[in-house]
């Protein structure tokens, strides 16, 4: 880092102060969502949004206010508009204004915040540079999804992390119509890896940004059956590409959520029939073409119960509906015979419960081995990535987990051994995301 006497000012202290106190009372206490305004404050929308990631280091009195401003615009906004610039200020690339190069917050003698811009007199280590630069990326993706914890009132979390969760589904299914097109193929070299490059770049933050949103908004992220239904469908989609361990996992649990819904445990209205209706296409295909034979016959009994709006639901349906809502089904004549099968079923609850929370034990102990699997493989010291590509497929979910980011570390840092396998790991972490996010529900 420069010396802050070489650093040239932007913005002092009061001057930063003054301009957040400004447009407070513009935006929040006026209040009045017309599009002039909307489109002035998107303008300066990316600086605001470092501002209050800036304010989270420390005591500040701007947070606050940052933090209305930010979700003023993200509530007032069109929907579709906002999701765009979400996607932005995590990372990704938008239509927003970017920064200054070089610009930056420094804390304030009195308490508040001045702008600078680095100065550049001094050669800086590359090394150090790139763990900045992905420590500050982590730290955005903190403060945004802080964001959108203090908005877990309204529909708009779950919409975005449905956004995300889309492009996650077009991207494998665009690499698989991609290796079948290409398999024939021969591109130019140097044309290919750069857009190669460029495109597994937006693939790792994509990632990141799904595996954060499973971990800190949960399934609490879904308000509605609509958006339900939209989660479900798209694992269902996903899983259709292919026949991966965990693919079918995340295959089961999705239906076992979709199983939920037609079990009687919430109240369906006419509209929500609706949108189960779109997910007939998707149950038949794997119903007649999965590999699996309890994927085919739940994916059956699931068409036949979403035909009869769940007036028929087959022993299967009822058992695959106690695995996301983690209880027991309430007895009634209509499912008293299935009784043996629900007992069953909440014996491997309990035993699932008892791994994960071996797991968990298990993960304490070796998460210093696996988190550091980077500086291993750096130094050239031991086998550290099998050993993490192992544990991405470990069975308990906090080992998994703690896999997945670390191999998603290592390949936004570029490791030469991890570039090697960039292929796989992006596959693993495609698929472990859905897995994830449905044994949180």
């Amino acid at each position: 880092m420069n010396d802050e006497e070489n650093n040239i000012a932007l913005a002092e202290e009061q001057e930063v102060s003054r301009c957040i106190e400004d447009m407070y009372k513009v935006f929040v206490i006026g209040n009045e969502s017309i599009p002039a305004l909307l489109q002035s404050l998107e303008s300066v929308l990316l600086p605001l949004f470092g501002l209050y990631c800036f304010s989270r280091h420390g005591v500040s009195h701007l947070r606050s206010s940052c933090q209305e401003l930010v979700c003023w615009y993200i509530l007032k906004a069109e929907k579709s508009r906002v999701m765009v610039v979400l996607k932005q200020l995590c990372g990704l690339p938008g239509p927003l204004p970017i920064l200054r190069p070089r610009c930056l917050f420094l804390a304030g003698e009195e308490g508040g915040v001045r702008s600078v811009i680095q100065s550049t007199d001094e050669e800086e280590d590359e090394d150090e540079v790139l763990y900045c630069k992905l420590q500050e990326h982590q730290w955005k993706l903190d403060c945004l999804c802080n964001l959108l914890e203090s908005l877990c009132d309204s529909a708009l979390p779950g919409k975005f992390f449905l956004t995300c969760l889309k492009d996650l589904t077009d991207w494998v299914v665009a690499e698989v119509s991609e290796d079948d097109a290409t398999s024939s193929e021969k591109k130019d070299s140097t044309t290919a890896l750069g857009a190669v490059d460029d495109s597994r770049e937006k693939q790792v933050l994509l990632l990141q940004l799904v595996s954060i949103l499973c971990e800190r908004l949960g399934h609490q992220a879904l308000k509605d059956t609509a958006q339900i239904v939209e989660f479900v469908g798209l694992t269902l989609e996903r899983g259709m590409l292919s026949g991966e361990a965990l693919n079918t996992e995340s295959l089961k649990l999705a239906m076992g959520l979709l199983a939920a819904l037609l079990s009687g445990e919430i109240e369906l209205k006419s509209e929500d029939h609706a949108s189960l209706k779109t997910l007939f296409p998707q149950l038949n295909e794997l119903a007649s073409m999965h590999s699996a034979p309890d994927i085919r016959e739940l994916a059956s009994d699931l068409c036949i119960a979403l035909a009869t709006h769940g007036v028929y639901t087959a022993d299967s349906v009822t058992a695959s509906a106690q695995c996301p809502l983690g209880r027991r089904a309430k007895v009634t004549p209509e499912n008293r015979g299935s009784g043996h099968c629900t007992n069953q079923h909440n014996n491997k609850m309990e035993n699932l419960t008892k791994s994960t929370e071996a797991a968990a034990r298990n993960l304490r102990q070796r998460r210093g081995n696996v988190g550091k699997g980077s500086e291993q493989m750096s130094s050239g010291r031991g086998t550290s990535l099998q050993e993490v590509m192992e544990a991405a497929f470990d069975p308990g979910v906090p080992e998994r987990a703690e896999a997945l980011r670390t191999l998603t570390s290592l390949l936004k840092q570029r490791n030469l051994e991890a570039l090697g396998l960039q292929e796989k790991i992006l596959s693993v972490s495609s698929a472990g995301t859905s897995a994830s996010f449905l044994i949180s529900h």
